[in-house]
């Protein structure tokens, strides 16, 4: 074996160190790849929690009109965790929407780039709790690793405030579950958008979902047409180049 291609961006399920320990070159399709659709399906979340979808729709199957009484999203502070391809397309997409824009990251981001994302303050992770504190809504773009397990803990959930929601688009074990149904619980903080989970399938007795003001979807934030096309033709070159003895693009090194 000469290529071990990830089909997606994290290689939370891939024995990392064992492939790498073979010498076979390990590859993935980073987020350039799904930035679009993970950056929509953070947006649809945003907007269910704003306009109460969950609550709308059951008062329409009950008859109870003109409620409930729903948010719009010019004005409202935006803070997203993680700048990277799907937290810059999101950032473009609020802004348009008329959304203010916080974002904190590890890595850098040049001056232009926050200027022209409409980014009004960018920190790094130890703006987190700032941010959790400031924002109205909060999106979470992050890779799963060491540092960002359970990086939105119970204290943290708990700075934010009890009008804000929370979307995750990125992965389910970031965000402590437990800490976050508890709080969801306890209606301190407005909601939650989850595209992802902890344990996938989720199993049916999961807290959250037993919640209202839950809004849940089965990880399909990046399963779109676009992506899968875009993602398949980088495997496939991939594999041409391995077959003509060059380096695949996109090579994983630790």
């Amino acid at each position: 074996m000469r290529l071990w291609q990830v089909l997606g961006t994290g290689v939370d399920h891939t024995e990392v160190d064992h492939i790498l320990g073979r010498g076979i070159a390990l590859a993935n399709t980073p987020g350039q790849f799904s930035a679009v659709a993970l950056a929509e399906h953070a947006l649809l979340l945003i907007l269910c929690l704003a306009k109460n979808l969950r609550e709308s729709e059951a008062n329409t199957r009950i008859g109870r009109m003109y409620q409930p009484v729903n948010d719009e999203l010019p004005g409202q502070l935006l803070g997203i965790v993680g700048l990277g391809a799907s937290g810059r397309e999101l950032a473009a997409r609020a802004r348009a929407l008329g959304m203010r824009i916080r974002a904190v990251d590890v890595a850098s981001v040049a001056d232009d780039e926050l200027s022209r994302l409409g980014v009004e303050r960018f920190d790094g992770l130890d703006g987190l709790d700032d941010l959790l504190a400031a924002s109205d809504f909060v999106s979470l773009h992050l890779p799963l690793n060491a540092e960002t397990q359970h990086l939105i803990d119970e204290r943290r959930l708990r700075l934010m405030k009890p009008t804000a929601g929370l979307v995750n688009v990125a992965r389910g074990r970031i965000v402590d579950e437990a800490a976050l149904a508890a709080v969801l619980r306890e209606q301190a903080i407005r909601g939650a958008g989850l595209d992802v989970f902890g344990q996938e399938p989720l199993r049916a007795d999961n807290p959250l979902l037993q919640l209202d003001n839950v809004v849940a979807t089965p990880h399909v934030a990046g399963v779109t047409r676009g992506t899968s096309q875009r993602r398949s033709r980088v495997c496939v070159e991939n594999a041409l180049r391995v077959l003509r003895a060059q380096e695949p693009l996109f090579v994983i090194r630790r």
